[in-house]
């Protein structure tokens, strides 16, 4: 292999007055020493951090002698965009006979190298020099260590392009991967150690051309300048230096990427200059309307966008728009902006958005604007990454990826004013009919200047970007080419797996309801829906404060046979059910024999509240056993604001650890069949309309706080218990009311106008904590009907203290029971009567609820004593059984 030196001729050493003396340079580097975050490593004598001006760079080099100055150990940190350098090591065994990097193995790595660079960059065989350093291999222990650097420092790369594309494509092992620092040409790592030098230079067809005739350039004046190949061969430029790169592989760079999530600025703007950035935003502001400065929420959502956008720079923004409002104070303005923002959620997409909603033709005609001037920037050579970037500007807060993988994205609609899931095919579709009249409109205009033109150069000059803009429109046609629009658009966005878990939850106080709209449950007002809504459905319902009031009316004191304070409580539970608050902590249980119209009533609400009523199974509340860990049935706790159980058998029973959860606000645990376990607090109060009464324990305080008994104690006809009433002729009145019945179907506005009412009666103060007398009635029958262990404690005579204190020691002697003794009697009594016992503690707990607690050092137990004859009372009546 033949070497070609650098030869330093006379002429450089005598224009080199710099290079003084070693001292020289030292005293030079002692000006710059700083603690940290410097440009230049001492690794060796020396030892310490440098931070050398831009401006001193050219003296730095200037007085730099790699002879006097090798052993310093002197690295400078890759930047962002480094010129390409390569190094290779590998340490091998002594007696391996492969240990040098040879003549063919070199060659063999350039070619490589020039062939991924290639399909890389955008660059011409010119700039495909590639400078060979190396030094001689040396032993350390018993391996052999030997290593080569090749530069190109005609090319200037960013270090993801080098480690993520040229890399990969070179597939060659002993390339290191993890290169931080770059020793300055000629230096070390320390005292005795040999420096990489420079060998030889191929161009592309891997031929050796001569070092200085090469990169001989004004830049780097190689021939008369000494320190100029230390500039040449740092990673450094004190020279302005532009590459242009390929386009796709920044594409694809974009694509990889995951982006930083910095929710006060977004991509699609942080790259503007401040400018452009200061004068978009205020043709946005300008946009806002009077209401956006006067209403107090929409005023601080406002001030909080322009400050993570703008930051300092939008006061003036901020205090133009505040002018709008006619309470303004620019002292109260200039302090609540500078606090700054709290709420780093609103971002230029907000803006744009509110901007849209306020002034919907004037947004227009500033987006078509915008949109024109990129429009025609892509027109000589289109990309995916173009069209994503534009599409993005215009709708980019209107489309949120919640799967990047199967491209997947909720879109916001204008015309439904809801968020709907789309496909990544779709949107591609979507992106293209969005972009596509931005382009034909631009064609349209370049048409009518051919028609004006009488000069035939420009008519050649439009004719050729028609033909770019038909191509365009081409492109955007084809679904190969879509597919890459929403690749690259999936690039641009954050991914935000959390989004669903956020839908169709809505403020508990407000509802989605037909025609875009949403109610404010407290106060019964309306406004249209927006973005920040987060609903993907509506109710098919409306308020109307002058519905037929006498016809619902009529309806419910029929259901409550006229009890005015029963049917004032439904109303109030009605009006509860639509909200999404569960601070009553309670459930309600429906009760009443058969066709009471309990269910009829339970069917309106479904019918109104839709997807927010489940139809819950049961064993969610219930003490029923499920097979398996799963238990998809609470998922669907996660948005419903009413969970309507099944009717429950003689035998059921309340789960009361269940129910306190779900009615306590708690955080459920569930997952669906085969899927992951999810945490969440549900809206989701519980109603029980049932022909029988579960059991619950009664002797849980807490319990009979929750549990709330609605008697429903009408009683409509039905043919099945006449036997009068044939096929052909009703005589029990049955069929008149169902007729009655029917008018109540087209009601459905009607019947949630009355709930309406009843949540603004609920909003202002009244509670349904607040039971009427017929449940209080109600509920102790109840209590009293399943207390099956009151049954058990009557069984047993009780005393109290003064009494028992009376008697002499024999005497409160026959008053003591074991604990062991009454429980081995309670679970006798349990057989007998077939009923479920308690554990030990669980009845011990109960039963000195009732009975005093002794203790001594012997034993423990109750003081009371058993009645005799209504034991035998008792048993007698299980043996008639």
């Amino acid at each position: 292999m033949k070497i070609k030196n650098l030869v330093y001729n006379k002429k450089m050493l005598d224009n080199n007055k710099m290079i003084e003396s070693k001292n020289t340079f030292l005293n030079f580097l002692e000006e710059f020493r700083v603690i940290k975050d410097g440009n230049f490593t001492s690794m060796g004598k020396l030892k310490g951090v440098f931070n050398i001006p831009d401006e001193k760079l050219n003296d730095f080099y200037d007085l730099y002698d790699m002879k006097n100055h090798k052993e310093l150990g002197i690295v400078e940190p890759l930047g962002k965009d480094n010129p390409i350098q390569l190094v290779l090591d590998f340490d091998k065994e002594l007696d391996n006979k492969d240990i040098y990097f040879n003549e063919n193995k070199i060659k063999n790595l350039i070619t490589k190298t020039n062939n991924a660079i290639k399909k890389t960059l955008k660059v011409s065989n010119k700039d495909l020099v590639c400078v060979l350093l190396d030094k001689t291999p040396y032993q350390k222990g018993n391996k052999i260590k030997n290593g080569i650097h090749l530069q190109f420092p005609r090319i200037t790369i960013t270090k993801d392009i080098l480690k993520n594309y040229i890399i990969p494509e070179i597939k060659d092992e002993t390339i290191d991967n993890n290169v931080s620092n770059w020793f300055i040409y000629g230096n070390s790592k320390g005292e005795g150690k040999e420096p990489y030098k420079l060998k030889t230079c191929y161009d592309h067809n891997l031929n050796e051309v001569d070092f200085t005739e090469t990169f001989n350039s004004p830049l780097y004046d190689l021939k008369n300048d000494n320190s100029a190949i230390y500039k040449l061969l740092s990673v450094k430029r004190p020279f302005s230096e532009i590459e242009k790169f390929n386009k796709d592989i920044l594409e694809k760079i974009k694509l990889q990427k995951k982006k930083e999530k910095n929710k006060k600025l977004k991509p699609s703007y942080k790259k503007k200059d401040d400018n452009e950035l200061y004068n978009m935003v205020d043709d946005l502001v300008n946009m806002l309307s009077q209401n956006r400065a006067t209403e107090y929420q929409f005023w601080i959502a406002t001030g909080f966008c322009i400050y993570n956008i703008l930051g300092d720079n939008g006061l003036e923004l901020f205090l133009k728009f505040s002018k709008k409002s006619k309470s303004y104070n620019e002292s109260s303005c200039e302090h609540f902006y500078n606090k700054g923002s709290n709420r780093n959620d609103l971002t230029m997409g907000s803006l744009r958005y509110w901007a849209k909603l306020d002034n919907p033709d004037q947004y227009k005609n500033w987006l078509k604007t915008q949109t024109n001037h990129k429009v025609n920037d892509t027109l000589s050579n289109c990309s995916n990454l173009d069209i994503a970037t534009i599409f993005n500007d215009i709708r980019g807060e209107e489309f949120i990826c919640v799967n990047d993988k199967k491209n997947e994205f909720y879109v916001w609609c204008d015309k439904s004013l809801l968020w709907k899931k789309q496909g990544g095919k779709r949107v591609g579709v979507i992106i293209s009919k969005e972009i596509i009249p931005y382009y034909k409109e631009k064609g349209l205009d370049i048409f009518k200047k051919i028609e004006e033109s009488e000069n035939t150069t420009d008519e050649k000059m439009y004719d050729e970007k028609l033909k770019q803009i038909n191509k365009v429109i081409s492109q955007l046609n084809n679904s190969k080419f879509q597919k890459g629009n929403v690749d690259c658009y999936v690039g641009l966005k954050d991914i935000d797996d959390k989004f669903e878990e956020k839908l169709d939850v809505g403020e508990e106080n407000e509802l989605p309801i037909k025609d875009g709209n949403i109610i404010d449950l407290k106060s019964g007002e309306i406004r249209k829906r927006n973005k920040s809504d987060l609903f993907t459905f509506e109710l098919d319902v409306f308020y109307n404060k002058k519905y037929n009031k006498k016809l619902i009316t009529e309806y419910y004191s029929k259901l409550f046979l006229d009890k005015k304070e029963n049917i004032d409580y439904f109303q109030l539970l009605m009006g509860y059910s639509l909200t999404g608050s569960i601070s009553e902590r309670m459930i309600w249980i429906l009760h009443g024999d058969g066709y009471n119209g309990k269910s009829e009533a339970m069917n309106k609400l479904d019918h109104i509240l839709e997807k927010f009523c489940i139809r819950v199974g049961d064993s969610a509340l219930l003490n029923k056993k499920q097979a398996g860990a799963a238990n998809p049935e609470l998922l669907e706790f996660k948005t419903g604001r009413v969970g309507i159980l099944p009717e429950t058998d003689s035998n059921d029973k309340l789960n009361s650890k269940k129910l306190k959860s779900i009615t306590g606000n708690d955080s459920l645990k569930a997952r669906a069949l085969y899927g992951e376990m999810q945490e969440f607090k549900t809206r989701m109060k519980p109603l029980l309309p049932t022909n029988h009464k579960p059991d619950f324990d009664v002797r849980d305080r807490a319990m009979i706080d929750r549990v709330c008994l609605i008697p429903f104690e009408a009683r409509f006809p039905n043919c099945k218990d006449n036997k009068e009433c044939s096929n052909l002729e009703c005589v029990c009145g049955m069929k008149e009311n169902e007729k009655w019945l029917k008018q109540f179907d087209d009601m459905k506005d009607d019947f949630f106008s009355y709930f309406v009412e009843g949540s603004i009666r609920w909003y202002s103060g009244e509670r349904l904590s607040n039971r009427t007398e017929d449940m209080k009635v109600g509920m102790n029958e109840y209590i009293d009907e399943i207390d099956t262990f009151k049954d058990f404690t009557e069984l047993f005579e009780n005393i109290s203290n003064n009494d028992f204190n009376k008697l002499n020691k024999d005497e409160k002697k026959k008053w003591r029971i074991k604990k062991t003794i009454i429980y081995s009697k309670y679970i006798e009594w349990c057989c007998n009567n077939k009923i479920e016992s308690e554990s030990k503690i669980s009845f011990g707990k109960k039963f000195k609820q009732t009975f005093k607690e002794y203790r001594n050092s012997k034993e423990r137990g109750f003081i009371c004593k058993e009645i005799v004859e209504k034991v035998e009372y008792q048993n007698d009546m299980m043996r008639l059984l």
